[in-house]
Formats: structure tokens, sequence, C-alpha cells
């Protein structure tokens, strides 16, 4: 009767809500996006609760359920079964606000030439909604003080090819 109930919830809250909390691989650490602000602290009591290491769970500004540089983003912060609640903005970090616009993408063959623009290094909005992302690690550690690694390796030797897009991506 529960999953029957489950199954019946619209796709966002199977896909945003429920797939990182019945993972089969069992992921202890993770970093999480959630559809709505109101999402962030319950998802994360329920992560420390299934036993996560660390995690992060996170509300973009904008709308998005990844940090977004478009503003403060809302976010839990799950280590060793404490919950943070954090208030994340990019602009303390250096990172300039941009409209959530400005990350738009499009079809397979754009989003992948984009990410290609920037691991070759390309400033701009994208490269810093990277930057914010990575530096929100997996295991739950926030370590904004190793951005300027990130930021280096993103430019000082990029890869000399990159697969072709076009005839990997999926027909549609």
């Amino acid at each position: 009767p529960v999953l029957g109930r489950i199954l019946r919830q619209p796709a966002h809250v199977g896909d945003n809500l429920l797939g990182p909390l019945t993972n089969p691989a069992g992921a202890h650490v993770q970093v999480v996006g959630v559809f709505a602000p109101g999402w962030v602290e319950p998802v994360a009591r329920v992560l420390a609760q299934l036993g996560s290491r660390g995690a992060f769970v996170v509300h973009g500004a904008g709308g998005l359920d990844e940090f977004s540089n478009a503003g403060v983003n809302r976010a839990a912060q799950v280590d060793g079964g404490a919950v943070r609640n954090l208030a994340v903005d990019p602009a303390d970090y250096g990172l300039p606000a941009a409209p959530p616009g400005s990350l738009a993408g499009g079809d397979a063959v754009v989003n992948a030439a984009l990410g290609v623009e920037v691991l070759k290094g390309a400033r701009g909005p994208r490269r810093d909604a990277v930057l914010l992302n990575a530096a929100a690690r997996a295991d739950g550690s926030w370590p904004f003080s190793a951005m300027a690694n990130v930021r280096r390796g993103m430019t000082s030797d990029p890869p000399r090819t990159y697969p072709d897009v076009e005839s990997s991506a999926p027909s549609v």
C-alpha cells in the first residue's frame, strides 16, 4: 500500500526526494538537490537517520535543484549524523551574481558543447556555477579554500581531446 501511494505522486517527488533516499547503491556521501526550499532540512534529516556520513541538501537560488550563482542558496549539511542549516551566498566566495537564465542550456549536443567550453576555461556564469557546485564536495565538506585550485585545474592543462558529442548524442 505504501509503494502504491508513492507511485501516485508527481514525478518530481520521486526523482528529487525518493531517488536519493532509496538509492540501491547505498551512498553514504552525496549532494542532493531538491525542488522546493521546504524540503531541504527534512531530506537532510532523513539522510542523517539513514546513516549518511556526509551530505549536502540544497535548493538553489532561482529555483534550481543545485547550488546556483543567482543568489543565496538554502542548504543543509549532514556531518556525522548532525544537520546544520546554511545560507550559501556565492558573493562570499568571490563569485558574481548571475541571472538563472544565464545558465540555460539546450539539447544534449548544446549542453555537451557548453560543458566543453567550461572545461577549456571559458569564463562566465556557467563556469562560476560549476565552481560553486564542485566546492560542495559529496563527502559533506565545504572546501571553498580549495576553489582557487579548482579554478587553476580547469584552465591550466585542459584535455587535448573531447568526445565527439554529435555522434554520441542520443537520437530523438
